[in-house]
């Protein structure tokens, strides 16, 4: 009878999991969300460990994009050992015909430029093939060393999308093998860029969630990345018109974290809506509203496998380069002053035509415009370098 009883006990607690004990918050110790360390690179890969790196570059293949400006994206990736982009191929793919000989080149271009600036040990796999038949369509692309700075020799495999349930775009998924010695252990990864508004985002990620509960049933290691575009603004009503329920993804993936069946590393640094002065933000720092979108989510033998406990900063993490970053300042100080010089000579051509404007008058108006055009600039330079913090997180295999 007793023997019974505890089948029945075990029984259960397999059914509906623990209450979030197996889970490590991240501790932020002693940094705010300001913090200048968020500059600095991705934290030292020891040995015995493997940096996983997630990255929405902004509209991949967007032409204004110089060879300076990709030499700087991987500047910011090369301290990780494995990294999954999001957005490659927008800005390739037309949303008028299928994929054709010159958009296949411009990839294959956009590939052969990483492999230049990686240089020698790297893989890249991109299936070339969007996942999606609109002007939103995307491809999967993964960047890897062939040896990691931890010590493990790595070989990836494209293991095809995994429909969400719409035809924009899907999520890409690899297989990674992690070998050290004869042992030899396999991650499944998804690259996600999910919608942003509910309900599409919600119905969107309940798709992740099962993949990824898939993986868990059979204690496989497995990570989603990418962005979520997590807790984005509320809304009321859909295009037809129709009631909204918000946030019916995320809230799901907050009960699962807590039952102990689905991991989110950034768990208690995330939240919804918008966020506060005090809140982190995977969003680049001048933004008006302050956003968490980009996470990880894996399965619960992944969770146990923190490089560091769960630290930030320590092995886990984000860049802020959109403030500290040279390249992007640069970026951003050149097309400002472009665009304020073009303002000057407006002004003095007007005060030539007749506007008898007084040099107090001409710094009200320049200070009043250089204030809008100064956005723009911002704005300009996402699409040169992107509009979200590249994510990382340390494990142990």
């Amino acid at each position: 009878m007793m023997n019974m009883f505890l089948f029945f006990l075990l029984t259960i607690s397999y059914a509906f999991g623990t209450d979030g004990a197996t889970f490590p918050d991240i501790d932020t110790g002693d940094l705010k969300p300001n913090d200048e360390r968020f500059g600095d690179p991705i934290g030292e890969t020891k040995d015995g460990e493997l940096t996983i790196a997630s990255f929405n570059i902004r509209n991949m293949g967007n032409k204004q994009r110089s060879l300076d400006d990709f030499e700087a994206l991987v500047d910011l990736m090369n301290e990780a050992d494995v990294i999954l982009i999001q957005e490659a191929g927008l800005g390739i793919y037309d949303k008028y015909v299928g994929l054709d000989d010159d958009e296949t080149l411009r990839m294959e271009a956009i590939m052969a430029i990483f492999e230049v600036y990686f240089g020698d040990g790297w893989d890249i796999i991109c299936p070339i093939k969007p996942s999606g038949s609109s002007v939103s369509a995307e491809a999967g692309m993964i960047i890897y060393r062939e040896k990691s700075l931890g010590g493990f020799r790595l070989d990836a495999f494209w293991n095809g999308y995994v429909d969400l349930g719409n035809d924009k775009r899907d999520m890409a998924t690899f297989a990674l093998d992690v070998t050290k010695g004869k042992e030899t252990k396999t991650y499944m990864l998804g690259s996600v860029h999910l919608k942003p508004e509910d309900p599409h985002r919600g119905a969107e990620m309940q798709y992740v969630i099962d993949w990824l509960l898939e993986h868990g049933k059979h204690n496989r290691n497995a990570i989603v990345m990418g962005d979520y575009n997590w807790g984005y603004k509320k809304v009321s009503k859909d295009k037809e018109g129709n009631p909204v329920t918000n946030y019916l993804g995320e809230n799901r993936v907050i009960k699962l974290h807590k039952e102990g069946k689905l991991f989110q590393l950034f768990s208690n640094l995330s939240y919804l809506n918008k966020g506060d002065d005090d809140d982190f933000r995977t969003n680049m720092g001048y933004r008006k509203s302050r956003a968490f979108y980009d996470q990880f989510l894996t399965t619960p033998p992944v969770a146990s496998q923190l490089a560091d406990g769960g630290k930030l900063q320590e092995d886990c993490g984000f860049i802020a380069f959109g403030l500290y970053n040279k390249r992007m300042k640069k970026v951003i100080a050149d097309d400002l002053k472009a665009r304020m010089d073009g303002l000057n000579k407006y002004i003095k051509a007007m005060e030539k035509a007749g506007g008898n404007l007084s040099s107090q008058q001409h710094k009200e108006a320049m200070a009043k415009v250089g204030k809008q055009l100064k956005g723009r600039a911002d704005d300009n330079g996402t699409y040169k370098i992107s509009d979200h913090r590249l994510i990382w997180m340390q494990i142990k295999p």
